[in-house]
Formats: structure tokens, sequence, C-alpha cells
């Protein structure tokens, strides 16, 4: 759980969303449902918590609206959806 933290804050939330989804790809693929219970759901989300929000937190309280503007906008959304840091030419 913690280096699921640490991938939360190198790479946003793909680094929270892949380890969940391989997870349930793998209940999914064996059928076994009961793995579900067998998860320590919030304890695991505690830990993510306590591992990578006192940085979000911290760079909001220092850079306010400008962190969250660049970080979730231009960062994460517009790189998914609109190619920002394309550098090849025509595409």
């Amino acid at each position: 759980m913690v280096l699921r933290g640490i991938a939360t804050l190198a790479k946003g939330p793909a680094g929270l969303g892949l380890p969940v989804l391989c997870a349930l790809m793998y209940i999914v693929t064996t059928k076994r449902w009961s793995a579900l219970f067998d998860l320590e759901i919030a304890s695991g989300a505690l830990i993510v918590a306590v591992v990578a929000l006192p940085w979000y937190i911290a760079s909001y309280v220092r850079h306010g609206t400008a962190f969250t503007d660049e970080l979730l906008f231009n960062d994460m959304i517009n790189r998914a959806f609109s190619h920002v840091h394309d550098t090849n030419e025509g595409g």
C-alpha cells in the first residue's frame, strides 16, 4: 500500500487506479469473489492517504489554485486527452 501511495504521487490517479484494476481483474478472471472481502480496502485507503495527501496539501497551501490548475487540468486532464506535450510534427 505504501508503494501505491508513492505511485499516486508519481502518476496521479493512474498510480492508484492501475493496481485496483489489476486486483479486480484477477478476482474476475479467477472467479474468487470471496477475495473481495479479504482485501483490506479501508486500511489500504488510509495508508495511501497518509503517504500521498501531505504532499498534495502542502503544495496547495504553498501555491494555491495555481498548483491545482497546473496539476489537475494541464498535467492530468490535458495530457491525457489533448496531447499538450506532443512534439511530433503534423499530428
